[in-house]
């Protein structure tokens, strides 16, 4: 949990009201056992589509990797200038 806060820390201190949602480690073991369904209690509740960014720590054996999603609500917007097929 430490960690967790300390990613947030950071993220306040490089830019002052940006929204961070940092996740738990769990969250990804939790997806690794069972897939979607698995996280979906532990994502419902965050406010994941009102942040600027999405931080997910990733513990896989012994090697750490973080993920960032930059602006994640942008994910499911429609494009007006995409190009049809």
């Amino acid at each position: 949990m430490v960690y967790i806060r300390l990613w947030y820390d950071r993220f306040a201190c490089i830019a002052p009201g940006v929204r961070v949602q940092v996740f738990s480690t769990y969250m990804y073991t939790h997806y690794q056992k069972g897939g979607i369904e698995a996280v979906a209690k532990l994502i419902a509740k965050s406010d994941k589509w009102k942040a600027d960014f999405l931080v997910i720590p990733i513990h896989d054996v012994d090697h750490w990797i973080v993920v960032v999603v930059v602006n994640p609500a942008g994910l499911f917007q429609a494009r007006n200038d995409a190009v049809p097929p």
